[in-house]
């Protein structure tokens, strides 16, 4: 993707391809987001203008997308921080999250897998019966029975 704009000084604005000078430096859209944890609408009422402004900066200036990221990063920290806190407090909504989410790979989690033997697949054995004499079944239906030897 070519570049969008040129500038000489970070603290002067930049000057689009076109020729316009946007309305603010890259400066300028990186502190309102920080003020606002990273969330373009706040941002953008800091600002002036509409959400959609906010996001085409991001889009067009690398330096901008980059400092999002770390803004939002940041704001995970801080929230892991206080789940941190809450499951040391034995606040126990934070311990099932903690174990639910950290200690998936010890067991813990909400969803179970299955799988076969070593890991892949699960063998199964079924039986295909198309019925015409019976009236619960309708002609072409397909029934899956269990094989009864369990075996292949």
């Amino acid at each position: 993707m070519d570049e969008d704009h040129t500038t000489t000084k970070t603290t002067e604005r930049p000057t689009r391809k076109r020729g316009k000078p946007e309305k603010f430096t890259h400066q300028q859209v990186i502190d309102a987001l920080r003020q606002c944890a990273g969330v373009m609408p706040p941002a953008a009422e800091k600002l002036g203008v509409d959400r959609a402004t906010v996001w085409s900066y991001c889009q067009r200036h690398p330096e901008i997308q980059k400092a999002l990221v770390e803004i939002r990063e940041s704001m995970i920290d801080v929230a892991e921080s206080h789940l941190l806190i809450a499951v040391k407090t034995g606040k126990q909504w934070a311990v099932e999250r903690g174990l639910r989410t950290q200690g998936r790979k010890r067991g813990y989690g909400d969803s179970i897998e299955h799988s076969g033997p070593d890991g892949g697949a699960i063998p199964v054995n079924a039986e295909v019966k198309v019925h015409y004499t019976d009236d619960r079944i309708e002609p072409g239906q397909i029934v899956i029975t269990p094989d009864a030897e369990g075996g292949e």
